[in-house]
């Protein structure tokens, strides 16, 4: 598998693009913070199911890994990560919860 450049897009150096477009952005702290959460949940996440076509895994933390920064400038803290799997290629996001 590979990793796409979407995952960077998540990464708290580079929002704009997704307030942008969303309204909103769900990023992590570092690029070393979504290195770790890939990590983890490539090891040790649970398959949540197909959504729009993406398979889906995903792993609790115990402590934030991101945050949603609202159009605002809010931010709250995200401790779920999820992995989203197509064709070979997957990207990281840090989440609330797993994707609906």
């Amino acid at each position: 598998m590979i990793r796409t450049e979407t995952s960077l897009k998540r990464v708290s150096d580079f929002p704009g693009p997704l307030l942008r477009k969303e309204g909103a952005a769900h990023v992590f702290e570092s690029k070393e913070a979504l290195a770790e959460a890939e990590g983890a949940i490539l090891e040790r996440g649970q398959f949540t199911g197909n959504v729009r076509g993406w398979d889906r895994y995903g792993l609790q933390f115990d402590t934030p890994i991101g945050y949603r920064i609202g159009s605002d400038g809010s931010r709250t803290p995200l401790t779920y990560g999820e992995i989203k799997i197509r064709d070979g290629l997957y990207h990281v996001i840090p989440r609330s919860g797993p994707g609906q």
